[in-house]
């Protein structure tokens, strides 16, 4: 297995950020969590999982682009960078650790999605509920929120749109993390 070093993304760094040091992964396809970059914490402690957030159906990952008031995400061919890694938190003051927050490394910005248009972005975290997901056990993630008594989950396109959608079993909703 070939190890390589790669950049931390495609986007500028933001004014608040700290330049980050390459990170080292392995390149091959069936990669386990540590080799595709996943650390596990003990549970209980905060965070779950830093790691990539990978399509099943497109082999991409989840990005994190920083804009202005709402950050742009979106699904691009995986180069491993902070733009890309992202850490499952679980909320330690509350009892409930089904439902977490999604952080993105760069940007420090929550996960946030709103099913009345299917959106999603990135903004500040702020504890909302909008920003509260969970790891469905065939690989859905699923947005807190209820539209018409059913769950949205994260969803893709080969283009690299991502957006919520009522649960479904394609693998455009599947992730790998």
């Amino acid at each position: 297995m070939a190890i390589a070093a790669v950049g931390t993304g495609l986007a500028p760094t933001p004014a608040s950020a700290a330049a980050d040091a390459p990170i080292t992964v392995a390149s091959t396809s069936q990669a386990t969590l540590a080799e595709s970059g996943f650390t596990m914490e003990p549970a209980n402690v905060g965070a779950q999982a830093t790691g990539y957030i990978r399509n099943k159906a497109t082999n991409r990952c989840l990005e994190n682009a920083y804009g202005g008031t709402v950050g742009h995400v979106f699904t691009a061919p995986c180069h491993y960078g902070s733009t890309q890694t992202w850490t499952w938190h679980t909320n330690p003051i509350c009892c409930d650790t089904t439902w977490k927050t999604i952080v993105n490394l760069w940007s420090q910005e929550c996960l946030d999605g709103n099913d009345s248009n299917d959106s999603v972005y990135t903004l500040s975290c702020n504890g909302g509920t909008y920003q509260k997901w969970r790891q469905g056990s065939d690989g859905r993630i699923e947005h807190a929120l209820v539209s018409g008594w059913q769950y949205h989950s994260l969803d893709s396109n080969g283009a690299g749109s991502v957006y919520l959608q009522p649960n479904n079993s394609g693998n455009y909703q599947k992730w790998h993390y």
